[in-house]
């Protein structure tokens, strides 16, 4: 180990240093005054037993640490432990690390704080970390910070890229006040880069409790705070005061620039404000406090300009939010609800809400339409089917959203304002407007096949009679979806062009031969390829499609040798457009490589082929949506397989010669799922498609023998 206790003293760890002490500290720093260990490159520090520490800083004033990678196998020990007595004011210690990995899962005791970093002084703190700090025992953080003594200045900056805590009570980031009779005038600044991470109970992502000071936590676009334990007394958020004297002082600011995920509960004091221009995702609840922003000259609340999760996707949930709610015009609020159960995701704020941006409504279930009893004659037009309260104020709502989702090509969502203007209410409406030009085709073709009716509402009570809504619905979407299907059978006849390997190597007429080799097809060539460009027409399920080809075909013969026959590789290229109507078109590439076999004798011929294939198509869906045009995107990939073979003999048989003949091939072409995207609601989510063929052609012919 390295043991120090010198003034103005630099120590340089070069690259590959590893220090692996049996019983002591990885580096042990003793009273002194401006102390940096250095690491140039790649350095280990690395600890078995327990209460052996990586790096303990002890009375060390203007310490600075910049190393790389720490291991601790034993329990009751710190990655980095810093501390300096109050009683000196002014120390700076400023700590940049890589990665701090603690790998004990035992819990040492209840009562000693232990931490990746944990740093007890009164004087400004920098930390910064590019790499990960992870920690599997119970109270053991990944960065502890406690700050006390005088109010002396003393600022904490903070930086983190990745933290992940596993035990209970472990928090990501705490920093907490000790030791003190009087409030803390500081500045807090945390920066966050990757990932914070908790997965034990009551074990916070980041959590500040110092008084009377200003905190800002920055959540960059990409990071994320997340606690997995998403119980009331979990949080991923706490920037709140302490007690000082018996007296409990709130901090004075805390702010938060959330461009990132933030999943968790939510707890600031002071004048607090939220700004989410990311996602975050509510649990149990949040509280954004005011206090003093009259006097502060600061505005309170919580202020989305991103995306609000109530609860988290496929999960109803209640969510109580303190404070007042602000969402502006690109936010959107997503609820969960679920038709069939009569559940749906609650927002109750204490407090005001101000509307603005978009609803967006994740529906889990569709109501049983039959067991409404919906009689001939009724008005479906616009018919309310279902309501379900989603956001509750104890002041004001004011505003509006901008855009509601739906829930199927059928069902659209409306909302309603109570009369005395506290809560909001989802309702459930039927709705035909709203379908892309091929789903309204559709509709009125299933139509015909039942009521055959002009109107609406025969229309609604024909098929309501006959299916379910969860059934029509899959039918539409996949006739939305019809562009999708054609591209897969386009790329299947394109693959079909590539056809069994032939004679190369024989100088033979260039003829015309039929399946019984009767006359020689190929004259000999190294090298065949040839590009063709054409077009083709025809009808895809119920629409007529048109289809544009430019292909290049080659073939190249690797081994030639007529008594064991001949390998060739071959393949194709081939860029396709598709087009149906004037609302949905497909462009792109695909590729097939194929392996063959050829093997000719006296009285017949062996060809072998198997080949794999894949593509990208670009599909685009155009539709009007009340007066917008709107275009929906995505990427459709594909794959492709297949093997042929194909053998012919001849042999004599009573006064003639038996010719016969089969070819056999499995082939099939796949496509992966895609999302579109860009056409809101209206952008469907494909599930695979595929098409497969199976050929068994067997041919027979007897030639007889004449006599003059």
């Amino acid at each position: 180990s390295i043991s120090c206790s010198t003034n103005n003293t630099e120590i340089i760890l070069e690259s590959g240093v590893k220090i692996e002490p049996t019983t002591n500290n990885g580096i042990s720093i003793g009273t002194s005054d401006d102390v940096s260990i250095i690491a140039k490159g790649n350095t280990l520090i690395k600890t078995t037993g327990n209460s052996q520490h990586g790096v303990v800083g002890n009375e060390a004033k203007d310490l600075t640490l910049k190393l790389n990678n720490i291991e601790l196998e034993g329990k009751g020990v710190n990655g980095i432990w810093v501390q300096f007595s109050p009683s000196t004011p002014g120390n700076l210690t400023t700590i940049e690390v890589d990665n701090i990995t603690m790998s004990n899962a035992d819990q040492f005791d209840s009562t000693s704080d232990f931490a990746g970093i944990k740093v007890r002084s009164s004087g400004r703190v920098d930390i910064t970390s590019t790499g990960k700090i992870s920690t599997k025992a119970n109270f053991v953080d990944g960065i502890l910070i406690q700050n006390s003594g005088d109010a002396n200045g003393g600022n904490i900056d903070i930086s983190v890229n990745d933290i992940e805590t596993q035990g209970s009570e472990a928090d990501g980031i705490r920093i907490s006040s000790i030791g003190y009779e009087q409030s803390l005038e500081k500045e807090i600044d945390i920066t966050v880069n990757g990932t914070i991470r908790t997965k034990g109970m009551t074990a916070h992502g980041i959590i500040v409790e110092i008084p009377d000071s200003k905190i800002t936590v920055d959540i960059k676009p990409g990071a994320r705070v997340i606690t997995e334990y998403t119980d009331t007394n979990t949080y991923a958020l706490v920037l709140a005061g302490a007690q000082s004297g018996g007296t409990i002082i709130e901090n004075k600011i805390a702010v938060v620039e959330n461009r990132g995920v933030v999943n968790g509960n939510i707890l600031m004091e002071g004048c607090a404000q939220f700004n989410n221009h990311g996602t975050t995702i509510s649990q149990s609840s949040i509280a954004i406090s005011s206090t003093n922003c009259d006097t502060i000259g600061m505005k309170s609340g919580f202020f989305n300009f991103g995306t609000v999760d109530v609860g988290g996707k496929n999960n109803i949930k209640e969510t109580t939010l303190t404070g007042n709610y602000y969402q502006e015009n690109n936010g959107e609020l997503v609820i969960d609800v679920d038709w069939s159960e009569d559940e749906i995701d609650l927002l109750s704020i204490d407090g005001s809400a101000n509307l603005d941006g978009n609803l967006v409504v994740n529906s889990l279930g569709i109501p049983v339409i039959s067991s409404f009893n919906f009689e001939r004659g009724d008005d479906f037009t616009n018919q309310k089917i279902m309501q379900l309260k989603f956001l509750e104020v104890t002041d004001l709502i004011t505003g509006n959203f901008q855009y509601i989702s739906r829930t199927s090509p059928l069902l659209s969502n409306h909302v309603t304002k109570s009369t005395d203007g506290k809560n909001l209410y989802l309702d459930l409406i039927f709705d035909l407007e709203l379908l892309n030009r091929n789903q309204t085709n559709v509709f009125w073709g299933l139509n015909d096949s039942r009521s055959q009716s002009d109107d609406i509402d025969d229309v609604f009570f024909s098929l309501f009679s006959e299916e379910e809504l969860t059934t029509l619905q899959k039918t539409l979407d996949s006739f939305g979806n019809e562009i999708a299907g054609a591209t897969v059978r386009s790329e299947f006849r394109n693959m079909e062009r590539l056809v069994l390997p032939i004679d190369y190597c024989e100088n033979k007429p260039t003829r015309q031969a039929d399946e019984f080799n009767r006359l020689s097809s190929k004259e000999c060539k190294f090298f065949t390829a040839k590009i063709q460009n054409g077009s083709h027409s025809g009808n895809f399920e119920q629409r007529a499609h048109k289809d544009k080809l430019l292909e290049g075909i080659f073939r190249i013969p690797l081994i030639e040798n007529k008594a064991d026959g001949q390998i060739q590789l071959m393949g194709q290229i081939n860029n396709t457009g598709i087009e149906i109507s004037d609302f949905a078109k497909s462009d792109g590439y695909s590729g097939t490589l194929g392996l063959g076999y050829f093997q000719e004798g006296d009285h017949g011929k062996l060809s072998l082929l198997a080949h794999l294939g894949i593509g990208a198509h670009e599909i685009s869906r155009s539709f009007t949506v009340i007066d917008e045009s709107l275009t929906s995107k995505g990427t459709l990939y594909t794959h492709s397989a297949g093997i042929s073979a194909e053998i012919s003999n001849s042999f004599k048989i009573w006064n003639g010669t038996l010719n016969w003949y089969a070819r056999v091939g499995y082939s099939g072409v796949k496509s992966k799922s895609y999302v579109e995207t860009g056409g809101e609601d209206f952008a469907l989510i494909v599930d695979q498609t595929s098409t497969k063929s199976l050929v068994i052609n067997p041919r027979f012919e007897f030639v007889g023998q004449s006599r003059n």
